[in-house]
């Protein structure tokens, strides 16, 4: 009889490995049992819908694409791309005195912490409590409620997050437009634009002066 305590694997024949393996698993019931078992376990994570991951991400990457641009736009001399940052500390780099940007945080940082938590293979279901940041960022509900795009009594926790990814996505995307500065301008009544009447719908003129003729919604 071989003694398989004295002899190296590459002598045992297939045999003596097998009888090893099963008495180390308490019979062949026992390895069948823990086979069968290791299977399910990788099916279970192998065969997971991915749809809900692939959105989230999705999501994810088109805001923190144009976070960057944002900053870029903002910081323009710090060579933003070289210095490495993680999505987090691009959050904290959003000006603390610019109001409607500011307001978006804790929604960005929700974001942040949803992707992290459905990136994990054996990953949780988005829940209430994730978005509820999202929900909580007045300009949101605000200017998305009122579209009629989502209702926020009914929208899945994904929705929301699709939904405030898309919306914050466009702020950024906005803010980081060199012609930003004119909009806010025009938006604040304290502020002086020189020219203006000339476009007020009640001038009968047939052009500005160093404009040109009205047309479209001027004319």
């Amino acid at each position: 009889m071989t003694d398989a305590n004295n002899t190296s694997a590459f002598e045992m024949n297939a045999d003596l490995k097998y009888a090893r393996l099963v008495a180390l698993f308490g019979g062949p019931e026992g390895l069948v049992h823990h086979m069968q078992q290791r299977h399910k376990d990788f099916s279970a994570i192998w065969e997971q819908d991915s749809a809900e991951l692939g959105q989230v991400l999705h999501a994810h990457l088109v805001v923190e694409f144009f976070l960057t641009e944002y900053l870029k736009h903002l910081f323009p001399s710090i060579g933003l791309d070289k210095l490495g940052l993680r999505y987090a500390q691009k959050v904290r780099m959003l000006p603390a005195n610019g109001p409607s940007l500011t307001s978006l945080v804790p929604g960005l940082n929700a974001l942040g912490a949803v992707r992290n938590k459905v990136a994990h293979v054996r990953r949780a279901q988005i829940s209430k409590d994730d978005v509820q940041p999202m929900l909580n960022v007045a300009t949101y509900r605000m200017l998305v409620g009122v579209t009629g795009t989502i209702d926020f009594s009914t929208a899945t926790p994904l929705e929301i997050v699709l939904s405030f990814a898309q919306f914050t996505a466009g702020t950024l995307h906005s803010a980081s437009d060199k012609s930003h500065e004119k909009w806010a301008i025009a938006l604040d009544p304290t502020k002086p634009v020189p020219g203006f009447e000339h476009f007020l719908p009640d001038v009968p003129k047939d052009g500005v002066p160093g404009v040109g003729r009205r047309h479209g919604m001027f004319g």
